[in-house]
């Protein structure tokens, strides 16, 4: 029996200390691969599929329906703070880059 008071005061105070702290931490988190901006300002209208790869990298992703886009998406978040979002759209006609799509 006193084991058992002694168990539910411990768990009674641990309960009580946790819940009280309002300090937790959250690790940050890095998903996806984004190419560097000087990299993305050397990527020009014109070039072909071959050349942006050289200079960027394969995409994160390639539209599976329409094949001639592709995205290149990074997120970040550090802590508690907002989720930072960076996504770089191209599109290819005939093998050739035709637009560039940045968003942040």
């Amino acid at each position: 029996m006193k084991y058992l008071k002694k168990l539910s005061i411990y768990l009674f105070l641990s309960l009580v200390v946790c819940s009280c702290s309002n300090v937790m931490y959250k690790q940050n988190i890095s998903q996806g691969s984004f190419p560097d901006a000087k990299s993305i300002k050397l990527v020009k209208v014109g070039m072909s599929e071959t050349e942006v790869t050289e200079l960027l990298g394969e995409p994160t992703l390639k539209n599976l329906v329409y094949q001639n886009k592709w995205a290149y998406i990074a997120t970040k978040q550090k802590g508690y703070e907002q989720l930072d979002k960076h996504i770089l759209n191209l599109t290819f006609k005939d093998g050739k880059l035709i637009s560039i799509h940045k968003d942040k």
